[in-house]
C-alpha cells in the first residue's frame, strides 16, 4: 500500500504494545477526501512550475548581464519557495494516538500528536460514531464523523456521564460522511474489542448550534 493511499484511510498502523497499551494512527482531521482535493494539487503544481520558471528566467537574465554575483544572491529565493511547497505537500497527514487502559480500575487515558493534551475517562461504556454538522455563520459549515468514547467523567462528580473525542474526520458534505459510517464502524472495531465495549453508530445527523453549543 502506497503512502498516498494510506494517508486517506481512517485508521492505519494499529499496534498492540501490551495488554494495557495500544497505539494507532488516524487520518488528519483537516484532510479531505483525495478525489476532492485536486485543486490543491493544481495550485501546488502551478507554484512549482512558476518557481522553476523564475529560476530559469533569473539565471538567463544574469547570464546575459554577465553578473554571476547577482544570480547567487537571487537564486535562493525561488529555491526556498520550491522546498517549502514540497515540504507542505509531503507533511505528515496522519495523527498518532497512544492509549493506556487499566482494566482493573476500568480507567482509560490517551493522547495524540494533533490535540496535544491528555484525555481520560472511567468506566468506558461505548464507542459512539456519529455524523455532526456545525453551521458557521458567513463561513459555511463543518461536516464530520466524530468517534467518541463514552464513560464517566474523572472530575469531582465521578458519576457524571461524559465523552472524549478519539478522532474526527472532515468531509465535503453530510452525504459523504454518512457514506463512510460503515467504514468508520469497521475501522474502529479493534478499539471497542480491546476495551470490551460495543460500537454504537448514531443513525441521525446531530446538528450543533455553535453559539449555544447545544445539540438539537
Amino acid at each position: 500500500m502506497g503512502k498516498e493511499q494510506e494517508k486517506y484511510q481512517l485508521v492505519t498502523k494499529v499496534e498492540l504494545l501490551t495488554k494495557e497499551k495500544l497505539t494507532f494512527s488516524v487520518r488528519n482531521p483537516l484532510l479531505f477526501k483525495d478525489n476532492e482535493r485536486k485543486y490543491v494539487k493544481v495550485i501546488q503544481a502551478f507554484a512549482l512550475i512558476l518557481g522553476a520558471a523564475l529560476i530559469l528566467g533569473v539565471g538567463v537574465m544574469f547570464l546575459l548581464m554577465g553578473s554571476m554575483d547577482g544570480l547567487y544572491m537571487i537564486l535562493p529565493i525561488p529555491v526556498i519557495l520550491i522546498l517549502i511547497i514540497l515540504h507542505s505537500s509531503e507533511k505528515a497527514q496522519i495523527v498518532q494516538l497512544n492509549m493506556n487502559f487499566d482494566s482493573k480500575l476500568s480507567y482509560v487515558e490517551f493522547e495524540n500528536n494533533y490535540v496535544g493534551r491528555r484525555q481520560s475517562l472511567s468506566n468506558p461504556s461505548q464507542l459512539k460514531i456519529v455524523v455532526r454538522f456545525f453551521p458557521l455563520p458567513k463561513v459555511g459549515s463543518i461536516k464530520l464523523i466524530s468517534v467518541e468514547l463514552v464513560g464517566l467523567s474523572n472530575g469531582v462528580d465521578s458519576q457524571e456521564v461524559s465523552k472524549e473525542v478519539v478522532a474526527t474526520f472532515r468531509f465535503w458534505s453530510v452525504k459523504d460522511a454518512q457514506d463512510k459510517l460503515n467504514e468508520a464502524e469497521t475501522s474502529f472495531k479493534f478499539l471497542a474489542d480491546w476495551l470490551k465495549i460495543p460500537v454504537v453508530v448514531e443513525e441521525n445527523v446531530l446538528y450543533c448550534d455553535t453559539n449555544t453549543r447545544n445539540i438539537f
